[in-house]
């Protein structure tokens, strides 16, 4: 099955191809996102050309795919959806927080979408094959720890190569949820994925591994998202007359530095699995928390420091 139509039925919608989303591109086809009304926000508008009623969640669908590649996470994106639906200005005082509400919106929606990509629909054409084969096979059928590291890049993959069209303008997404008024829903975010990928990833714990797992995940989402926009400085100018292959941002270098940070003998693995044999001068379960904190910390400083946020 095309990945189009794969991506079509897991999201529900049936609008046109917009020229942003040809940026999403991979391997065996191309993804076709399409609006589709939300039945659980409440309906705050009327747009001037169809009379149906526009709901919240609609509206931050609609600009989030549409003008945000185009304008940023910004009230200007807000603003030309509102006039493109033939809305007031007066109606964005339903998105009373602003810009952010488009960030938390598309972190939602990609969660939602690999979820339904991998779990549900059993399609994997945004992994790498190697990764594939491996994270494919029963937990049985390989070794523990290669088989968690491939479960938790198969996720990682999916969620960001859908992310791709906006990977120039993720730091702002970043700065944006980072404003102290915003942190709060953002962890909320970070927490409900790195739940999700535990699972995926074979967790079924029920003791304190459960904790120790999700403390493990959530610094290394951030750091390899920190690492993947990083490598924009040396990336290629994004220009629409140009294929997608030349704008790649070569992902190998992330994928590269993920497989580093879950190497067999890695923080994130040793508190993963803590009763496979190690040396004794290796940390504790705790003590490798703590290692991993302070390396998500280090990295969230590089990355002020270095003005990628």
């Amino acid at each position: 099955m095309a990945l189009a139509e794969t991506a079509g039925r897991a999201l529900g919608h049936g609008w046109h191809e917009t020229r942003f989303w040809r940026h999403l591109a991979l391997k065996s086809g191309s993804l076709q996102p399409c609006f589709r009304k939300a039945s659980t926000t409440s309906q705050a508008g009327t747009g001037a050309t169809s009379g149906a009623p526009i709901t919240k969640e609609a509206f931050l669908e609609r600009c989030t795919l549409e003008h945000v590649p185009m304008r940023g996470f910004s009230s200007e994106a807000l603003e030309a959806t509102a006039e493109q639906l033939g809305l007031s200005l007066a109606w964005l005082a339903w998105v009373r927080r602003g810009p952010v509400e488009l960030v938390e919106w598309w972190r939602e929606h990609e969660l939602r979408t690999t979820r339904t990509l991998l779990i549900e629909q059993d399609n994997w054409q945004l992994v790498d094959l190697a990764v594939q084969t491996t994270a494919r096979q029963r937990p049985d059928q390989s070794d523990p720890v290669v088989w968690t590291r491939a479960r938790l890049l198969a996720f990682m993959q999916t969620a960001f190569r859908l992310r791709e069209p906006y990977r120039r303008l993720w730091p702002q997404a970043l700065a944006l949820q980072l404003q102290p008024n915003h942190t709060t829903r953002g962890l909320k975010l970070l927490t409900k994925t790195a739940d999700e990928i535990a699972w995926f990833a074979g967790d079924r714990s029920t003791d304190m591994a459960w904790y120790q797992r999700r403390v493990a995940i959530a610094p290394l989402l951030q750091m390899s998202e920190l690492y993947w926009i990083a490598t924009l400085r040396d990336a290629p100018s994004r220009d629409e007359d140009q294929s997608d292959e030349m704008n790649s941002f070569h992902d190998a270098e992330t994928w590269r530095f993920v497989e580093r940070v879950l190497d067999d003998n890695s923080l994130v693995m040793r508190l993963w699995w803590p009763n496979r044999s190690h040396s004794s001068r290796e940390p504790s379960e705790w003590l490798a928390m703590a290692q991993i904190m302070g390396e998500s910390f280090a990295a969230w400083a590089r990355a002020w420091t270095r003005g990628f946020l």
